[in-house]
C-alpha cells in the first residue's frame, strides 16, 4: 500500500491524537508472535502490538489500545519504553469521540488463531465484525480500514504499510 508521508515522533511531548504506536516484544510469548507474523512478510520487523496515542492527562501521556486481558481500554504510555511513535499524514483518523464507542469492546482472540492459521496453512483471514478488535485492528478501525485490508492488519503489516 502506497503512503503519503510518514512522520516518526521522536518526542512523546509532540504526540498527537491518532499517532500509532508500534511496539517492540518483551516478553516470550510476544518473540513468538514476532516470528509468526514475519512469516512470508516482505520486510521482517520487531513488532508485537500496536496502540493509538490517545491525549495528554496533565503530563501523562494515554493510549487506547485492545489488549487480551481486559479489551479496548485506555492506559498510560508512560510504563513502555520500547516503543516507536507514527504519524501517518493523508489519511483521516475516526474522531476521538467516535473512537470512544469502542471502548470496553472485547479482545478478538479468534484472530490471533486466524493469522496463526495463516501462516501456516495460508487459510485465508476472515473479514472481522467490530464488535472484538486485536490492537492493530483497532488502529486500522481508526483509519477506516485505509492502512491494510479489512482482516489484515497485525503488527507488522501495519509498520510494513506505514514505515
Amino acid at each position: 500500500m502506497c503512503y503519503n508521508k510518514t512522520m516518526i515522533i521522536k518526542d512523546i511531548n509532540q504526540a498527537q491524537y491518532g499517532d500509532i504506536i508500534l511496539f517492540e516484544p518483551t516478553r516470550l510469548l510476544s518473540h513468538v508472535q514476532v516470528k509468526v507474523d514475519n512469516i512470508k512478510q516482505p520486510i521482517k520487523r520487531n513488532f508485537s502490538h500496536g496502540s493509538l496515542f490517545w491525549v495528554f492527562e496533565g503530563t501523562t501521556p494515554l493510549m487506547i489500545e485492545s489488549v487480551s486481558g481486559c479489551g479496548v481500554h485506555i492506559s498510560r504510555l508512560n510504563m513502555w519504553r520500547n516503543f516507536i511513535i507514527i504519524r501517518p499524514e493523508g489519511y483521516n483518523v475516526m474522531p476521538k469521540e467516535e473512537m470512544a464507542k469502542y471502548l470496553n469492546r472485547r479482545y478478538d482472540f479468534s484472530k490471533i488463531v486466524s493469522v496463526m492459521l495463516n501462516k501456516a496453512f495460508d487459510i485465508p483471514l476472515t473479514v472481522d465484525s467490530d464488535s472484538e478488535v486485536i490492537c492493530t485492528e483497532l488502529i486500522n478501525l481508526a483509519y477506516n480500514y485505509k492502512l491494510t485490508p479489512k482482516g489484515m492488519c497485525t503488527p507488522v503489516t501495519l509498520a510494513n504499510a506505514i514505515l
